[in-house]
């Protein structure tokens, strides 16, 4: 990603992380949603030219099940983990830890989205931002956020046992 002027270490920096770690099996397919054909190209492909049109994103990671080799050739272009959990929870867990250990810091936001959603364009994913990280929330909101987040986690720590 080409740094944009925003992205100063004044500013929340703000990174994608696309959860690629899918088996297909709830879609039926012989293998990963993620990479079945449309329009010619592999589905994460639409997905990560919609993101490479943001250059608001400081980075962006695709967390890929273990063992996917699949999209290891973008490794200049993008972060790449093979850290997928079993479960979609699982796998944006890994993936935000992926990113801390990439530099990512409490101040920054992250946009998650799904490889296998590639019906996005450059400008939803900027808009999407936009919205959620970089126009302040209200308080009530901010704390209605704060306690769902913090439920969550807490289920999603109890779940992994830790």
């Amino acid at each position: 990603m080409p740094d944009h002027p925003l992205n100063s270490p004044a500013l929340p920096r703000l990174w994608a992380l696309i959860p690629c770690a899918g088996s297909g099996s709830r879609a039926g397919s012989a293998g990963p949603k993620q990479y079945q054909a449309l329009a010619g190209q592999p589905l994460v492909m639409h997905t990560l030219a919609a993101f490479a049109g943001v250059t608001r994103l400081h980075r962006v990671a695709l967390i890929l099940a273990a063992g996917d080799t699949a999209l290891n050739y973008l490794s200049d272009q993008y972060l790449i983990a093979n850290n997928g959990g079993a479960t979609r929870a699982e796998t944006v867990f890994n993936g935000l830890n992926f990113l801390l250990e990439q530099g990512a810091d409490a101040q920054d936001w992250v946009l998650v989205h799904d490889a296998a959603r590639c019906l996005v364009t450059s400008w939803w994913c900027l808009t999407a931002m936009w919205k959620r990280c970089e126009r302040p929330l209200t308080k009530p909101l901010r704390r209605y956020f704060w306690s769902r987040f913090r439920a969550r986690a807490a289920l999603l720590c109890h779940h992994l046992g830790t």
